[in-house]
């Protein structure tokens, strides 16, 4: 069915990178379809597919999150989300001609914001540093100017589905109990036992704990509003 309505979409927005490979396998008509791939406006690529699920009905857990050393997850960066968005605002003023200024205009204005917001924090010498149970929202703290403290063999352990050693735990539990880290980011559909231990070694050392899903949350109404929600926080 998803198939379906993207063979007949005038504009097709894929995230790429791996992501959406079966969006990207799908039968378009280039000829006739404005197609928006946000890996390919930022030249990245994936050499395999993105695996995730998410919770099924009943609310368990069915997440599986497989991503290798690519990081798909796109909406996370400011300099992609800008590039999607004028890629969109180009595609909707080709294809319905005029009547796209204003909503393109709000945006923009609101980006502007977000944008004069980082740079005050900047001016300002706000420099933060944290350990991230995987790589969600990377693209977004390394624009924050943020300092990546977790681990690589820990965040290759868990980006390839598997489990870190008893030693990369214990290195991670102390930097996330140590003073030279301010956040640690967890993503609750992948709390399993060392993000659980993660999550309470920030907890005991009054540590800023930054929650982010794949998906926008349900008290979120924009993309851009849920990135300016999370700036703040990690800002604070």
């Amino acid at each position: 069915a998803d198939l379906a309505k993207l063979s007949k979409a005038d504009i097709v927005v894929i995230n790429g990178a791996g992501y959406d490979g079966w969006a990207e396998k799908a039968q378009l008509d280039k000829s006739k379809q404005t197609i928006v791939n946000v890996g390919d406006l930022m030249g990245i690529t994936a050499t395999e597919e993105h695996e995730h699920e998410h919770e099924d009905g009943d609310g368990e857990s069915g997440h599986h999150h497989h991503h290798g050393s690519t990081n798909p997850h796109l909406w996370f960066s400011p300099e992609a989300v800008l590039k999607a968005a004028t890629a969109i605002t180009d595609a909707y003023t080709a294809k319905a001609g005029e009547g796209t200024d204003t909503a393109a205009n709000a945006w923009n204005a609101d980006y502007a914001e977000f944008v004069a917001m980082v740079n005050k924090a900047r001016a300002a010498g706000v420099k933060r540093s944290y350990v991230a149970t995987e790589s969600i929202i990377s693209y977004l703290l390394d624009y924050l100017g943020a300092t990546d403290k977790t681990p690589e063999s820990y965040t290759n352990a868990m980006n390839s589905e598997g489990e870190p050693s008893a030693a990369d735990l214990k290195s991670t539990l102390d930097i996330v109990s140590g003073s030279d880290v301010d956040l640690l980011v967890v993503n609750p559909q992948e709390m399993d036992g060392f993000a659980e231990k993660l999550n309470d070694a920030a907890k005991s050392s009054n540590k800023t704990i930054i929650s982010a899903t794949e998906q926008l949350p349900e008290n979120q109404d924009t993309l851009l509003g849920w990135l300016t929600t999370i700036t703040k926080q990690a800002l604070a």
